[in-house]
């Protein structure tokens, strides 16, 4: 007699829901993704057009494996899709010599053999169109770093899950989770018609709705206004040249950073300029119009051959932590069958697939456990 497979639902098919899905189905699991919207819909984490992918981490050895584990299963994403989802661009981590950043990337790039250079001021200028400021500043350059066409991505994810066999409801908003003897029931809503379904599991990826699907989630999570995208024309054609205008994160002291990368647009360089607010602290307007002054500062004071003009902006409501733990754990015990990807809002796509993975090895009892500083109540600071 063969057994049944479990029916898993997802909630939630952006970044981690849609790579949770397509695993699922790819197993063999009878999946079920609801996703309020649409999969990389414009407004969500992961929409931009590219993510950098640095294979190094400030974040500790404990994390390294799971970087290593995301590079794979982004690779086997794009294999199984046939889209050119990874651009080998480069990555270069600049900032002064005893910076977190530059020690983190240093000592992460050596516990793990990533092939990586040191270079000086003067080299940074002579390779990259980063402006050097002071001689105390260090570059860590990874050559086998890449940028990920991010919204591809995750169109790519969700795509190979119905392939394989996932069903996924758009334009669904889910109304309610809840434990019923072994398994759980999922209310939702579609166009006014209300349905349930019993599943045997839940994983709960709503990103800025984790609160209106979990009671009591506000607690640890909640959405923040972010204005992190404006791209820049590039002047300079030589930088479109491969390897001459790496994905780069800047550390600026007293605790700021930048990010910068090729739009992979063939035309623009895109900062990520961002700034943590609360959610009614800043209108989306006003907060869009500080992000557009902001980045348009870091390329006048830190590009060569980018032109200090904007083509293009878009700000963004992201999920983040309160504790500062991005979460993938029980939402009550292993008993509840429901897992929640929670808070990665600014650092988990890179590490998406991985925690995609745990998270199915959760629901499916392959472990009981959350993956390493990702616990509710006690995981360490994650940045």
């Amino acid at each position: 007699m063969s057994v049944q497979p479990p029916t898993v639902a997802v909630v939630g098919v952006g970044t981690m829901g849609a790579l949770a899905f397509w695993q699922l189905a790819e197993r063999g699991i009878r999946v079920i993704g609801y996703e309020s919207r649409t999969p990389a819909h414009p407004a969500s984490a992961g929409a931009g057009g590219s993510r950098m992918f640095r294979e190094v981490t400030t974040d500790g050895a404990a994390l390294d494996v799971q970087t290593g584990h995301a590079r794979a299963l982004w690779e086997r994403l794009a294999a199984r899709s046939g889209d050119d989802l990874i651009v080998p661009t480069g990555a270069l981590s600049v900032g002064s010599s005893d910076s977190a950043l530059v020690r983190g990337s240093i000592a992460s790039a050596e516990r793990r053999g990533v092939p990586h250079q040191i270079l000086s001021p003067a080299e940074i200028e002579a390779r990259f169109p980063l402006r050097a400021h002071t001689d105390g500043e260090v570059g860590v350059y990874e050559p086998g770093a890449a940028t990920i066409r991010s919204d591809a991505a995750v169109i790519a994810a969700a795509r190979l899950g119905v392939a394989a066999g996932g069903e996924l409801r758009t334009h669904t908003a889910v109304t309610a989770i809840e434990s019923r003897g072994s398994g759980v029931r999922v209310h939702s809503l579609t166009a006014g018609d209300a349905r349930a379904d019993d599943v045997d599991a839940v994983i709960v990826s709503a990103g800025t709705g984790t609160a209106g699907v979990i009671p009591g989630a506000g607690r640890w999570v909640e959405p923040r206004h972010t204005a992190t995208h404006v791209w820049f024309p590039i002047e300079d054609e030589t930088l479109l040249v491969p390897g001459r205008l790496p994905a780069t994160v800047r550390d600026l002291g007293g605790g700021d950073r930048f990010g910068a990368m090729p739009a992979l647009d063939g035309r623009n360089l895109k900062i990520g300029a961002h700034r943590h607010t609360a959610p009614d602290a800043m209108t989306a307007a006003e907060l869009e119009a500080d992000g557009i002054d902001a980045a348009t500062e870091l390329v006048r004071a830190h590009f060569d051959g980018v032109v200090p003009f904007p083509v293009a902006a878009r700000s963004y409501t992201e999920s983040y932590a309160l504790a500062g733990s991005a979460v993938v754990d029980w939402i009550d015990g292993p008993d509840s069958r429901q897992v929640v990807m929670a808070g990665f809002s600014g650092i988990g796509f890179k590490r998406a697939p991985a925690l995609a993975a745990h998270a199915v090895a959760m629901v499916l009892g392959e472990t009981a456990d959350p993956p390493n500083g990702h616990a509710w109540a006690d995981a360490p600071h994650i940045r």
